[in-house]
């Protein structure tokens, strides 16, 4: 689980659903040099003097309806 209050969980995934649907074509000059058809998303959250920075990468090829978060990397700077 992840080492986030539940608070700053709910924003973790207000980001994913809100944020990142906005983004999407600004994200796209940020597409993954491996994989063509994702992009990478950022999200930093500030919780109790901790900085935490979640790098999901996000498939929009697969389905033209959908965006599919496909790995999530969480780091916590202190």
């Amino acid at each position: 689980m992840l080492a986030l209050n539940r608070t700053s969980k709910v924003k973790l995934l207000a980001n994913i659903h809100d944020d990142l649907p906005q983004r999407e074509k600004d994200l796209n000059s940020s597409r993954v040099s491996t994989d063509e058809g994702a992009f990478y998303y950022r999200v930093t959250l500030e919780e109790i003097g901790k900085r935490h920075l979640f790098v999901m990468t996000v498939d929009d090829t697969t389905s033209p309806d959908h965006l599919i978060v496909l790995d999530i990397r969480h780091v916590v700077e202190d």
